[in-house]
């Protein structure tokens, strides 16, 4: 199940891939615009 328009998890790409009754599973692809310190290619720091 891809998210779609869904807010935000919907314009990054994040994917749903399985869950249980405590857990879920996501998929977030690399994408080049969503890096937050080019020099390391980490997308964020926190």
């Amino acid at each position: 199940m891809h998210f779609g328009k869904r807010a935000h998890g919907g314009l990054l790409g994040v994917d749903y891939h399985a869950h249980g009754p405590d857990w879920a599973e996501l998929a977030l692809p690399y994408n080049p615009a969503l890096i937050g310190d080019e020099a390391s290619g980490v997308l964020a720091s926190g």
